[in-house]
């Protein structure tokens, strides 16, 4: 296969594109992918994709891109809903810094706090 058709078909994978987003926007989130940078990200790592499957079908393995494109798909679902935990996680324990003391909403049971 021609190298331009991989293109084609890298970019056709909606299924990788929502991983790569994922990732990108994880990246966002943790600071590794800074302002303005998000484009050069998401090309970076098509590209990247482009190189593997170049690579796989110079050593002669061949797959099926649908399964691949459909596995990535869930891929993306499973970061997305762990990188949401991770908002939710931090977001509770930071309201709670924030209300901590708070007439009626910032009391807290738990032994030796406020």
């Amino acid at each position: 296969m021609e190298i331009q058709n991989i293109f084609t078909l890298v970019l056709g994978m909606a299924g990788l594109g929502a991983f790569i987003s994922a990732l990108v926007n994880i990246g966002k989130v943790a600071g590794i992918v800074k302002n303005n940078t998000a484009k050069t990200w998401v090309a970076g790592l098509n590209l990247l994709a482009v190189i593997v499957i170049y690579a796989l079908q110079v050593k002669g393995l061949e797959f099926q891109v649908a399964q691949v494109d459909a596995t990535f798909a869930q891929l993306a679902q499973i970061t997305l809903l762990v990188a949401q935990l991770m908002v939710q996680y931090g977001g509770s324990a930071l309201w709670h810094q924030l209300l901590k003391g708070v007439a009626l909403v910032g009391k807290s049971f738990s032994a030796g706090t406020a």
